[in-house]
């Protein structure tokens, strides 16, 4: 009797049979199947990358304009209690609209996570006023202050974005 060459593969050492290798193979099946959802998550990555990039984009051009039509740093505003809208503009700054012609570029102080991903945001007042380095922007349980209040001509902002390039 004769021992099974140390190169011969796992399955003929232990006696079985080897796998077929025709195309209805499942061992060839899974394969496949193994290939084609790592070809899909690399093609998903770059997708979700030139996604990101042109949301990178679109974000610094809004950001570029509302500063070009942002006046002076201000003190305080007015607040009733309620706002139209808001956007992030990146990591720590976001455009306020209080009334659908009254808007205010808000930048807030480190540490402030997570800002450009916020799904909804709270402002704090006193007495209907706004008043940086008093008041916060609040979400996902942090209290950011305000550093620098800068009001915005909001209309003219928005023709601007809404022009061609």
């Amino acid at each position: 009797m004769s021992t099974p060459s140390l190169k011969a593969r796992p399955a003929e050492r232990l006696g079985s049979r080897a796998a077929p290798t025709n195309s209805r193979s499942p061992l060839r099946f899974a394969r496949l199947a193994r290939t084609s959802l790592a070809v899909l998550a690399i093609l998903a990555t770059g997708a979700c990358a030139s996604t990101t990039a042109a949301r990178s984009a679109h974000t610094a051009r809004q950001l570029a304009v509302y500063e070009q039509y942002a006046g002076a740093p201000l003190e305080s505003f007015t607040y009733l209690g309620r706002y139209d809208s808001w956007s992030p503009l990146g990591a720590r700054r976001l455009l306020l609209r209080t009334t659908t012609t009254d808007a205010y570029l808000i930048t807030v102080l480190p540490p402030c996570v997570g800002l450009e991903f916020a799904l909804g945001i709270r402002v704090t007042s006193y007495a209907h006023m706004v008043t940086r380095r008093i008041d916060t922007i609040n979400f996902d349980h942090q209290h950011c202050f305000i550093s620098q209040i800068r009001r915005v001509d909001y209309l003219a902002a928005r023709r601007r974005l809404s022009a061609p390039r």
